[in-house]
């Protein structure tokens, strides 16, 4: 996936330690700790309107182009609060809309949440694009941790995980139920924030392999036109039947797959 905006991210621990003692030091080595393992990503987001922390949560690298994870919503609403929503991503919502690839971290605007992804439970319908393919999920089920998101989809009855490289994002999806499971993967152009338009995209579907490119304006691009983000995706089980919908800005593909247990 070619992503224009790079982001960041630093890890900081400062451990201080004073005291006197006149005991024998103890022979064995303390314990090591990771930096890492004090970070919670959590933190910072939930706040309301402009003072909502607006972090991003999912799965990221330093310097890396790719923000993977999750855009939410409260269930009662079909549209996000835009300015609870910057990054996608509010503490108190319970509802997922889609996994998506490009996110902001800490701004006060919405913008991007891109090419969303999302698996939907049985074969393919027009029904699933008329109702919407956004899934509740239980908060005590999501786990977030540098480089790593997951977290468990009512509606499917499946576990998902993010995590990330420099440039790709990589997704895995286990049933949490006893027997195979039959799946459609919806890779749907048309998807962003609130407040963001999509302009126009493209998007192929073949053997597996997803790709394309959307054009997105938000508050931050539309100034200068927007920014087109190029994508491709493989899906490594086999596929059963696939697809596309849509034209101009409205476009999507998908894929029912077979998916095992465990």
């Amino acid at each position: 996936m070619n992503i224009s905006m790079p982001r960041f991210g630093v890890v900081l621990a400062v451990a201080l330690a004073c005291g006197c003692s006149s005991a024998q030091p103890d022979s064995q080595s303390p314990e090591q700790s990771s930096a890492l393992d004090w970070v919670n990503p959590f933190i910072g987001s939930a706040g309301r309107g402009w003072y909502a922390g607006s972090v991003f949560v999912g799965a990221t690298t330093p310097f890396g182009l790719v923000q993977a994870g999750p855009d939410t919503r409260p269930a009662n609403e079909l549209v996000p609060w835009p300015f609870d929503h910057c990054s996608g991503y509010h503490a108190t919502d319970n509802t997922i809309r889609a996994f998506t690839h490009t996110h902001l971290h800490g701004a006060g605007i919405p913008a991007f949440g891109v090419v969303g992804f999302m698996p939907v439970s049985g074969p393919f319908s027009n029904g699933i694009l008329d109702s919407g393919y956004a899934s509740s999920f239980d908060k005590a089920s999501e786990t977030a941790e540098p480089g790593y998101y997951s977290v468990t989809l009512d509606n499917a009855a499946l576990k998902a995980e993010l995590t990330t490289t420099t440039r790709a994002a990589h997704h895995r999806y286990t049933p949490i139920q006893d027997g195979a499971q039959v799946v459609t993967f919806l890779v749907d152009t048309a998807h962003v924030i609130s407040l963001a338009k999509v302009l126009d995209s493209e998007i192929s579907n073949k053997d597996g392999v997803i790709e394309g490119w959307t054009h997105v304006s938000s508050s931050f691009s539309n100034s200068f036109g927007g920014v087109r983000t190029y994508f491709s995706a493989k899906i490594r089980n086999t596929i059963s039947a696939a697809g596309l919908w849509g034209e101009g800005p409205e476009r999507g593909a998908w894929n029912t797959v077979e998916l095992a247990p465990g």
